[in-house]
């Protein structure tokens, strides 16, 4: 007798990631730490990113280069733009 289990697929979901204050991402060939997490839509997150490779001298130290951008996945609460809120 055959095992019904055997023969069925396991279908995988293709969740997003979630994104973490402090959590650390790859975008655009750098390592950046997230500082900020706005507003969600179509599977990206508005995010305020601080470098953890590249710095501008201060005179009080090393600054981290910081960028905005849109980044795969999604915050614990995301907060979606929509067609009612945009």
């Amino acid at each position: 007798m055959l095992n019904p289990l055997a023969h069925s697929k396991v279908e995988r979901v293709n969740m997003p990631r979630t994104l973490k204050y402090e959590m650390k991402v790859r975008q655009n060939g750098d390592t950046w730490r997230v500082c900020g997490i706005g507003v969600s839509k179509d599977g990206n997150t508005w995010c305020h990113l601080a470098s953890t490779t590249r710095f501008r001298k201060q005179r009080n130290g090393d600054c981290p280069i910081q960028i905005q951008t849109w980044v795969k996945g999604l915050p614990v609460n995301p907060e979606y733009v929509g067609e009612s809120n945009v």
